[in-house]
């Protein structure tokens, strides 16, 4: 008898033999096997080529999940001796920041304002920098349209309760006012169209210019120094009890201070 198959035989064993173990993923129990190991060719336009070696997991689901019953997929391929290039997992790496490993309590904090500010707060930046056109025929024509377009971002960037608590109802009405009687709704969401088409995004180039920063708690996302850092020239870093986004109107004897004390060094 030939021994020929005698090779795929013994691999089929110990398959077979390997041990399982039971794990969880997506709501499903699973018996997954150990990791194992495959060599892949890559060949490249230009003739050569070269072989990597990949990590393939198997799994196989033994009671169905209550989101996707008896849905399997299979686990991805890992590189192990070639670069991988991975989604963006947080807003600083996506700009090209490297993330340190360890941040403290207040940078957690920012970093999920952030994110959260991007999933629930962005609206406007999306409409405007998409659609500006259509939004401003609304808002043109309505002042109540215009007054809680503008409003609402008072509410939720100052420091206080209501809209017009942090700013006075005098000011606040003054600020809308100037977008309604002179009908530029439309014109000033351009910035954000524009820019969008700017060609101006991308990784963070490293600045020599000397920088001061003055961080307000009610800001949309307070900045964090070590990131800044990494493209900026920090000369002056202040941060504050009070104020927000509207830092100008909302606490202008704090901003103006530290304005004076950022340039008294240059004099």
């Amino acid at each position: 008898m030939s021994d020929a198959n005698q090779p795929g035989q013994d691999a089929a064993e110990q398959e077979q033999k390997r041990p399982l173990t039971l794990g969880r993923s997506g709501g499903r129990l699973e018996l997954r096997k150990p990791v194992e190991t495959a060599q892949v060719r890559q060949s490249f336009s230009h003739g050569r080529s070269k072989t990597v070696t990949v990590e393939v997991r198997k799994k196989r689901t033994i009671g169905p999940g209550p989101a996707e019953p008896g849905r399997t997929e299979p686990a991805p391929a890992v590189a192990r001796d070639q670069q991988v290039h991975r989604p963006a997992t947080s807003e600083p790496a996506r700009l090209g920041v490297v993330l340190p490993r360890a941040l403290t309590d207040e940078e957690r904090a920012r970093l999920q304002a952030m994110r959260r500010f991007r999933s629930t707060g962005s609206g406007y930046y999306a409409i405007q920098s998409t659609r500006p056109q259509t939004l401003a025929y609304g808002l043109t024509d309505s002042p109540a349209g215009q007054l809680a377009w503008i409003a609402e971002k008072f509410g939720e960037w100052t420091d206080d309760g209501l809209p017009d608590e942090a700013v006075g109802r005098d000011r606040l009405l003054t600020n809308v006012s100037l977008y309604w009687l002179t009908g530029t709704a439309g014109s000033s969401a351009r910035l954000y169209y524009e820019a969008g088409r700017s060609g101006d995004w991308g990784p963070p180039v490293t600045s020599t210019v000397p920088t001061g920063v003055a961080v307000f708690p009610r800001e949309i996302a307070p900045p964090i120094r070590r990131f800044a850092e990494q493209s900026n020239n920090i000369v002056h870093w202040a941060e504050f009890d009070r104020g927000g986004h509207f830092a100008a109107m909302e606490v202008p004897d704090l901003l103006v201070g530290d304005v004076r004390e950022f340039f008294r060094r240059f004099r």
